[in-house]
């Protein structure tokens, strides 16, 4: 009869067989990243929620405005922007360097396939912000009438209401923003910019949801004109 090993000799026995045995973490393959399909392999394709446009450098002085810059991205399964590039550079690189800069801030309603939000690639236009009509020469050009002056002030034709940001709902930040804009004598609302916010992203949301906003417009001497004028935008949290 075998005599039993001691407690030692198990020891060693033990050590000697796990150091032959091969590691999970050695012989597991990396996972592969997600596939972005194209458009035309979706179900249903991104549909963009937040888009705030780039303001036109300073340092720039521009014959007119600029045209749109047409950029090729990805927007991945939870509606960011990822890999974005530029197709065909602007003629001044700090263009592109605007229009890049704001899509970290862009969101979107992912694509879905099968049921599955997933990963989608795009080419988007990014258009920049409108240069505020002139405020100059009585009833000449785009001037903007105070609104005492009007006489009929600016109705609304259609307004679509903002996309509160669900990081912040879920964490209860909420609050009034007032979002500054200039109606145009076609009713567009031009230029939108909070002046009283809790918090940029409400700001952004608030921005973007006003400046698709149409109007008719106010009048004055029986003609369409343009105004500034300014709204409350309430962010109300879930209890």
């Amino acid at each position: 009869m075998t005599p039993p090993l001691s407690p030692f000799l198990r020891s060693c026995l033990l050590m000697v067989l796990l150091a032959h045995l091969p590691l999970a973490a050695a012989t597991e393959e990396p996972a592969s990243p997600p596939p972005v399909l194209d458009l035309a392999e979706l179900d249903e394709v991104p549909v963009p929620l937040l888009q705030p446009k780039p303001a036109v450098p300073a340092d720039l002085n521009l014959p007119r405005h600029p045209e749109p810059i047409e950029v090729g991205l990805v927007v991945d399964a939870t509606g960011v922007v990822r890999d974005a590039r530029v197709l065909k550079p602007a003629a001044q690189p700090a263009l592109d360097a605007a229009a890049l800069s704001v899509l970290p801030r862009w969101r979107f309603r992912p694509g879905h396939k099968d049921g599955q939000a997933v990963a989608a690639r795009m080419v988007v236009s990014v258009a920049f912000l409108d240069p505020e009509p002139a405020e100059t020469g009585p009833f000449r050009g785009p001037v903007i009438v105070p609104v005492e002056q009007l006489d009929r002030m600016p109705m609304v034709r259609y307004q679509t209401p903002p996309v509160y940001p669900s990081d912040l709902q879920r964490q209860g930040i909420g609050g009034e923003v007032v979002v500054e804009f200039v109606v145009d004598e076609r009713g567009m609302a031009r230029s939108p910019r909070a002046i009283n916010s809790p918090h940029t992203a409400l700001s952004e949301a608030a921005e973007n949801a006003v400046g698709q906003w149409t109007f008719f417009p106010g009048m004055k001497d029986g003609r369409a004109v343009s105004t500034r004028i300014q709204v409350p935008i309430e962010f109300t949290p879930t209890r």
